[in-house]
């Protein structure tokens, strides 16, 4: 994913990106480290699509109860 893309989705949320930083111990999706302006930090996750067919299912599996 391109910087500009990862701004996108970072204000998609509300953030205005100062800085991104690409963590790379991910094994299968691409994360992010976005800084705001006002300093605060979220984590964007790129999800494989190759692997995770679905990945509408894993925000349906983790909203539901244990």
């Amino acid at each position: 994913m391109m910087d500009s893309q990862v701004n996108a989705v970072a204000r998609h949320f509300g953030f205005n990106v100062a800085s991104i930083e690409s963590l790379t111990e991910g094994l299968i999706h691409k994360t992010y480290k976005t800084i705001a302006v006002d300093r605060q930090a979220i984590i964007l996750q790129q999800v494989n699509t190759t692997v995770f067919t679905s990945p509408e299912k894993i925000i349906q599996n983790y909203k539901q109860p244990p």
